[in-house]
């Protein structure tokens, strides 16, 4: 589907990029091919612009030269047709959605100062310091759209450009707000994947803000991204076949959220830690990897009402109970503590509720 997808893109893009050749009324002398063959172009309009193409045909060193692959440039097809745009002096847009491809590609094909003046690059890094980051949901979005431009998008520092920019603007928003929604702008960056996410969220520490901003981020991007990363089964059993090993990328992400869960204690509902540690159960991971105490960070038990624990023992049906062990690792974890007063009869008392429930279970 992603392929077939891909090449109906392509196919759209030569077929605007051959309309304004044409209109050239000037004979082409060169095929581009990414992805998918392009229409015909004309190598001087384009190595007036690229640094990198005019290498690549004084490299080859053919006055003959008819094909050129650009293979592996960022952002693909699309990104190319603009960049081509560009060279032809075609208007197009750059928008927060693009910017990032269009900048990535531009300094892939060398579209630098070096080559022309008021080149690509230039135009590219004007819209994204003037516009694009001068508002939260615009840097979000480009961020976001750095996602499928890695290792490119990091490379060429717009990843962190994004992240500090997002830094200062949350601060400044949580200090002085404009919007009448409250915490409108913790919704916005819980759209972005957990590592982005994570990057974000150390950009805000780093300046020190209040500790119920970090939590307000963390539980709403929690409660945003889990649904995504943890396809709950309905069926009430957990296994392999429910979630597929094969999804790495889910799996990393989902990590990743275990990870800030676990090292930003500040205060939150106890349901957001209850379900990246149900999550952990689900996909099956060994004790090792919330080592440090971190299946105990993950589930406030002096918070906990009875039925947090029992979500967590029983099957995602409610019916059956399947996990005793993670249950007498949150005790353990919790009274090697040495809690007292208070805190620790909340936690005897929820722990003694949930045996109450429990004892009548076939599996005890």
């Amino acid at each position: 589907m992603a392929a077939s997808t891909a090449v109906h893109r392509a196919c759209a893009t030569m077929e605007r990029t051959n309309q304004w050749a044409v209109a050239m009324e000037i004979p082409s002398d060169i095929v581009i091919h990414v992805e998918t063959p392009l229409s015909p172009l004309h190598k001087f309009t384009l190595v007036s612009k690229s640094g990198y193409i005019r290498r690549k045909v004084v490299e080859l060193d053919r006055s003959d030269l008819r094909k050129l692959e650009l293979n592996g440039i960022p952002g693909g097809a699309d990104a190319f047709e603009k960049a081509a745009r560009f060279c032809y002096g075609v208007n197009f847009e750059i928008s927060v959605q693009n910017v990032a491809a269009l900048l990535c590609a531009a300094e892939w094909l060398e579209m630098t100062e070096k080559t022309s003046d008021g080149n690509l690059v230039a135009r590219a890094e004007e819209f994204l310091s003037k516009a694009a980051l001068r508002t939260l949901p615009g840097a979000v979005t480009v961020l976001k759209s750095c996602e499928g431009l890695l290792p490119f998008a990091e490379e060429h520092g717009i990843v962190q450009r994004c992240v500090e920019a997002l830094g200062s603007k949350v601060i400044n928003e949580v200090n002085s707000p404009n919007r009448s929604m409250p915490e409108w702008w913790a919704a916005e960056l819980s759209v972005l994947c957990p590592p982005f996410f994570e990057k974000t969220l150390a950009a805000i520490k780093a300046r020190a803000p209040a500790p119920k901003t970090l939590s307000t981020a963390i539980v709403v991007f929690a409660s945003k991204s889990l649904p995504d990363l943890l396809p709950l089964s309905s069926g009430g059993s957990r296994g392999p076949s429910s979630y597929p090993s094969t999804d790495r990328a889910r799996q990393r992400g989902f990590r990743v959220l275990v990870a800030i869960l676990s090292t930003n204690r500040h205060p939150s509902p106890r349901r957001i830690p209850l379900l990246p540690l149900r999550a952990a159960i689900f996909l099956e991971s060994s004790t090792a990897s919330l080592s440090g105490g971190r299946a105990t960070d993950l589930f406030a038990l002096d918070e906990a009402a009875v039925g947090d624990p029992m979500t967590i023992a029983f099957d995602y049906s409610g019916q059956r109970l399947t996990d005793l062990d993670s249950i007498r690792r949150i005790v353990t974890g919790f009274s090697e503590r040495e809690v007292v007063g208070a805190v620790a009869q909340r936690a005897a008392r929820t722990v003694d509720s949930f045996i109450a429930e429990i004892a009548t279970e076939e599996e005890i």
